[in-house]
């Protein structure tokens, strides 16, 4: 492991406590740093800290996660074998405050603090040349028991920023003609549903065929008294457990790479041949009706799989009908399909995404990559550094991978740690610039310029290779096709085997030596884990790791 460490003196600002939150201040105290979470609310947890305030985004009480506990976990934190392979809303928030509470983290933690504006502190120096020192983060104290004062504003220095408020924090609206009909009271965003019951007898149209589309269409199920999806595209829907198994076990590192090896040479055919399996096992579980108008489905490019265990039954049974994309508002009762039809419908829940939002910091370029009805991306390197100020500023959250949040965060927050302090190196401004401008060219290929699309898609193996390099886990060395990986088989070929072929564990990311902190629990947590997995559902993934 490097010997370096952050200066003591280095301050580092966490802007939200939820899981990306919690993993870097973890990952940033356990090397020297200095660092502070502010956090608006007065729990952790973040999107998994169920509210009933239609003004703070969270989860609701029924959602349950579409990652297993096999994939979604931090490195160096294992999950308690009391967990189903699929948790729940309140069994997820048990684990992160479990978390916080294992690594003493809440004393770090300012609760019902909202950071209004982070701010470069920058002079001028030799030949007019813009130094930048810190950063000035200024802050919102509400009013606490503990604080009397109806509220408190001050300002804080620090030298690094980190802002994990991720995706769901900016709601992308509908565009809708005849909005002016229903009225705000009559057209919710999803990230604003709470629960069924304000929904009782009431006609509700959901747009959108995501997972919020799925999740909450059939949570109304047997509440409302009419449940339309309206969608313009198909969509591929699978549940959690798939042929016997978790739905994200189906890929193993070594179907992996050499899913990777066949893209480069022969993209075209793989990615054919990717969807076809894909429909496979969608139609396997539930083969669609016509006139659901699942099929053809969005490409993985411009939607992700609906994970629901629901949905597809749903529908199956008429619980919840699929009809065509909403065209217009007609009046205070109906509403126009793109196919020309009219349902009346007494409410409209909008799943339409999230935008990442940068309007806490100033000076942040946005790229001309658009979709319909979204901004321009900022441009950050990697989908993290913006190039200007990389070296004190990143943000979290701005990709779209099929894998857990815990798990890539905890990657990201590792890479990052060791950046700042300077174990690891980024490039150039100019190159980090041209390595956007590149990112734009494979995005604007891939994904398609419309409303669903995932604007914040990125490719998966080089991006992992990065952060792994910057992170120093040796994960690329030892598990790669070079001299090391093939003498780490050589030396451990069971092992090997194991890593490769059985449960692709976040614990991997702490097993080797390298820069950032090994984890001596590291090995026995990957065989617990595949075990718990064999007992569950037969796997093959025997072999013992020492």
């Amino acid at each position: 492991m490097s010997s370096e460490k952050a200066q003591p003196s280095t301050r580092v600002a966490v802007i939200g406590a939820g899981p990306l939150g919690l993993c870097a201040l973890k990952n940033f105290l356990e090397e020297d740093f200095d660092a502070t979470i502010f956090e608006r609310r007065d729990v952790l947890g973040g999107l998994w800290a169920y509210s009933d305030d239609p003004n703070i985004t969270t989860v609701s009480k029924t959602t349950i996660l579409n990652i297993s506990k096999y994939r979604n976990c931090f490195s160096d934190f294992p999950f308690d074998e009391k967990y189903p392979p699929y948790m729940t809303q309140p069994q997820f928030l048990e684990y992160l405050q479990d978390y916080a509470q294992a690594f003493n983290l809440t004393s770090r933690i300012q609760f019902n603090t909202e950071v209004l504006e982070v701010k470069a502190r920058e002079s001028k120096g030799e030949n007019q040349q813009i130094n930048q020192s810190g950063w000035t983060v200024k802050v919102h104290h509400s009013a606490t028991s503990s604080n009397t004062d109806d509220s408190l504003t001050e300002e804080h220095y620090f030298d690094k920023v980190l802002i994990c408020t991720g995706k769901q924090c900016q709601r992308t609206p509908p565009i809708i003609s005849g909005v002016g009909f229903f009225g705000p009271d009559r057209i919710t965003h999803a990230s604003a549903y709470k629960g069924p019951e304000s929904y009782r007898g009431k006609t509700v149209l959901v747009l959108g065929i995501g997972n919020s589309a799925g999740d909450i269409s059939t949570d109304l199920v047997g509440i409302a008294k009419d449940i339309y999806v309206a969608h313009r595209r198909g969509a591929y829907a699978i549940p959690r457990i798939t042929n016997g198994k978790p739905a994200d076990q189906i890929r193993n590192r070594r179907l992996d790479a050499i899913l990777e090896m066949l893209m480069v040479v022969a993209p075209g055919w793989t990615d054919n041949m990717m969807e076809t399996q894909l429909a496979k096992l969608s139609d396997s579980s539930c083969p669609p009706d016509p006139k659901w108008r699942m099929r053809p489905a969005a490409s993985r490019a411009s939607l992700q799989v609906m994970l629901s265990d629901t949905f597809m039954p749903a529908l199956q049974r008429g619980d919840v009908k699929s009809v065509a994309n909403l065209k217009r508002i007609v009046d205070d009762k109906n509403v126009e399909l793109d196919d020309g039809s009219c349902i009346k419908v007494d409410c409209i829940i909008a799943c339409t995404g999230y935008t990442t939002d940068t309007s806490l910091v100033t000076n942040i370029r946005t790229g001309a990559l658009h979709s319909e009805n979204k901004g321009g991306l900022p441009r950050l390197y990697q989908n993290i550094f913006p190039p200007a100020y990389a070296h004190s500023l990143a943000f979290l959250d701005s990709w779209q991978l099929p894998t857990g949040i815990c798990e890539a965060g905890d990657l990201c927050c590792m890479a990052i740690t060791q950046i700042w302090k300077g174990a690891s190196s980024l490039p150039a401004e100019e190159e980090m610039n041209r390595a956007i401008d590149d990112h734009y060219t494979w995005l604007r290929k891939v994904v398609p310029n419309e409303r669903n699309a995932s604007l914040y898609k990125v490719h998966e193996e080089r991006w992992r290779r990065f952060l792994n390099d910057a992170a120093g886990t040796g994960v690329n060395e030892n598990l790669g096709y070079g001299w090391r990986g093939w003498w780490y088989w050589l030396k451990n070929p069971s092992q090997c085997n194991l890593l490769m072929g059985g449960v692709d564990s976040p614990h991997i990311l702490r097993l080797f030596d390298g820069k950032r902190k090994k984890w001596d629990g590291a090995a026995a947590a990957i065989q617990a884990v595949n075990d718990d997995y064999e007992r569950r559902y037969g796997s093959k993934a025997s072999s013992k790791i020492e």
